[in-house]
């Protein structure tokens, strides 16, 4: 199959807000003690409405966590929120943003990063069926209250 073939191919395959999103994710990094990152959050206007797949990844010292959250179609009232706890994320946020400049809106990024996040983290926790969260701070805010006095990295994916 020729190359512009593929690509055409590949965009029919996804659905067309996955497709525009795909072409333009975000990522966002806070720094900050817990409750700063959470006040951050609060005034963030993003929106976790219009996307699929988003995923937050959390960095102290000796800590990490990352929880990805998958709706099965951009407008369910419900996700599977995918969690992860350990000492790292190693090069993980590194992979991702290769990821996302080498598809560059080809295919689906946020069944590319679910894929990176489950090669890279293990164990997985699955949650089903958790209702979607309505903002930023509802997604992502429950995990950095727990590093709420210590000083923390958060990025926030904005996939597909």
């Amino acid at each position: 199959m020729e190359p512009l073939a593929w690509v055409v191919s590949m965009k029919k395959q996804m659905a067309p807000p996955c497709t525009d999103m795909s072409f333009s994710p975000e990522v966002h990094a806070f720094y900050g003690d817990g409750k700063t990152v959470v006040r951050k959050l609060e005034g963030f206007n993003a929106s976790v409405t219009d996307r699929r797949v988003y995923l937050l990844t959390l960095e102290t010292a000796n800590k990490a966590e990352a929880s990805l959250f998958e709706k099965h179609d951009a407008e369910a009232e419900s996700c599977d929120v995918f969690s992860w706890t350990g000492d790292s994320l190693g090069n993980l946020p590194s992979l991702i943003g290769s990821s996302i400049l080498s598809n560059r809106g080809v295919a689906c990024i946020g069944e590319q990063t679910k894929a990176l996040v489950t090669k890279y983290l293990s164990p997985l926790k699955r949650e089903i069926g958790i209702p979607s969260p309505a903002t930023t701070r509802a997604a992502f805010g429950h995990t950095v209250n727990r590093y709420k006095d210590e000083y923390v990295r958060a990025n926030c994916y904005f996939l597909c």
